[in-house]
Parts: structure tokens; C-alpha cells; sequence
């Protein structure tokens, strides 16, 4: 299996197979976001959002530049998780990758202390879980 994890020496077959598949899930989910960035020209969207800057941009205030260029990031990054989700669904996959992938990323936030700030790319975790719910049509429960 090519989503193999390296731990099979403390799992039994049946925990290590449970493994592997929660492991394909989140790959999917991963490649699902990432690919959707691509289908949606996003690369492209942000290159023409630069060329049409508000004039000063890049010479004036640094943080006025960068809270302008991060608020059209996260409207992408909410337009990727939602055709990422009807991605792999479509193509087989259940949400739990993805949903588990993404409560891993909101622990690790909380736990850092920072939570999700004004100067994350992403949107909050739970907002994107359930955009991700709602777009795919289903409700996946842990």
C-alpha cells in the first residue's frame, strides 16, 4: 500500500489497515484542497489582484498591504476546502480525512496559544469544517 504508515510495529493488521486508510483519506483531502487551487486559477487570480493594487501598494504601509492581500486569501482558501471536499467525495472518498485533518490543525492552533489571528492565511478551523460539510452535502461525525 502506497499510504503505508511507518508504524506497524505497535499496530495489529486490523488497526494498521484502519490506519492506512485514515492516512489515504487525509492525503485525499490534502491533494483535493491543493489540486482545487489549481482548477479555480487562484495562482492566477493573485497575480492579476497585484497588478491591479490600490495605488501605494508595496511602498505604503506594510500591514495595510499585507491585511488587503490576506483577506483575498482566505475567500480562496475557503473556495479551495469547499470544491476540495465535492472533489474527493465525488471521487469516493468520505469527509473524515479531511474533517480529522482539519480538528488536528485547530488542537495544534490551540495549543500554540494563537488560535487563528488576523494574520493566518486560513480560515479557523471549525469555520472550515463546516464549510466543508455544507459543501459536500453530508455531515461527517468523528
Amino acid at each position: 500500500n502506497m499510504y503505508h504508515l511507518p508504524m506497524a510495529g505497535n499496530l495489529t493488521s486490523t488497526e494498521q489497515v484502519q490506519a492506512d486508510a485514515l492516512y489515504e483519506e487525509m492525503v485525499a483531502s490534502w491533494l483535493g484542497h491543493e489540486a482545487s487551487h489549481a482548477f479555480l486559477n487562484h495562482a492566477r487570480q493573485r497575480m492579476l489582484a497585484l497588478q491591479a493594487a490600490p495605488m501605494g501598494y508595496g511602498m505604503g504601509n506594510p500591514l495595510q498591504n499585507f491585511t488587503w492581500m490576506n483577506s483575498m486569501g482566505l475567500d480562496r482558501e475557503r473556495e479551495a476546502d469547499e470544491h476540495g471536499a465535492v472533489l474527493i467525495t465525488h471521487s469516493g472518498y468520505s469527509l473524515r480525512g479531511f474533517v480529522i485533518s482539519l480538528e488536528f490543525a485547530q488542537r495544534l492552533e490551540e495549543l500554540s496559544g494563537g488560535g487563528n489571528t488576523w494574520l493566518s492565511n486560513h480560515p479557523p478551523a471549525r469555520e472550515r469544517i463546516a464549510d466543508i460539510q455544507r459543501a459536500a452535502g453530508r455531515t461527517y461525525h468523528p
